[in-house]
């Protein structure tokens, strides 16, 4: 409720003052990060849905790169970037902010990827919804401030 009444008069503020709200940068991006959240919690539903629950998760192991890494961080790094990482890059926006964003999805896509490679993933029923995390994050869409 609170926030409702601040936002009121903020805005009832920038009526009389003439301000004009800051542009959303970045918003096709903006709407790729929130869709993507949600192909994330997809993964988790069907986790759920199918009694693999976060110690499981954890126990479904994938070596990439000679480093071994579980289910569960894979998916909590992605949610992490799709969630708080990238809205904040792109609040400090700055020349660097794009690159990182861009460097950061391919290498959760790479991991994700690799997820889609274990036995225990193929055989699961969470194979389908990590294809369909792992098409969404190949398509991150070129970014404007427009």
């Amino acid at each position: 409720m609170f926030r409702y009444v601040r936002a009121f008069f903020i805005t009832l503020k920038m009526t009389f003052t003439g301000e004009k709200p800051a542009p959303i940068l970045y918003p096709n991006l903006q709407g790729w990060m929130r869709e993507g959240n949600k192909k994330v919690d997809a993964v988790y539903q069907t986790a759920k849905k199918t009694k693999v629950d976060r110690a499981a998760r954890e126990n479904i192991i994938v070596e990439i790169d000679k480093r071994k890494i579980s289910l569960e961080t894979v998916l909590s790094t992605v949610k992490f970037h799709l969630t708080e990482e990238y809205a904040s890059l792109i609040h400090y926006n700055d020349e660097h902010t794009l690159t990182t964003i861009y460097a950061l999805n391919l290498d959760d896509r790479y991991r994700v990827q690799n997820l889609l490679e274990n036995e225990k993933i193929i055989k699961s029923a969470l194979k389908n919804p990590l294809e369909i995390l792992s098409q969404h994050l190949e398509n991150i869409p070129p970014s404007t401030h427009i």
